[in-house]
């Protein structure tokens, strides 16, 4: 496996606009954030209208895995 660079690359889509401050973008820092816990939150849009889902997912090296099922549609 191998790990990307150190510091994530800012693009125009992930630019923070508000509190910049809290933003992380350095690797090991934004791993041990996902290393210590169990759940996220997947947004998505469903029929125009925003949805957010808690969803497990587990991470391998700079891969994060989505739990749930292949057919689900939040996961197409």
């Amino acid at each position: 496996m191998t790990l990307s660079p150190t510091a994530l690359s800012p693009t125009e889509r992930s630019t923070p606009r508000r509190h910049r401050e809290r933003a992380r973008s350095d690797r090991a820092e934004l791993h041990a954030l996902l290393d210590t816990c169990l759940v996220c939150h997947l947004g998505l849009v469903v029929d125009g209208a925003p949805v957010v889902l808690p969803t497990g997912y587990g991470r391998d090296g700079d891969t994060l895995y989505l739990h749930g099922s292949s057919g689900a549609a939040s996961l197409l």
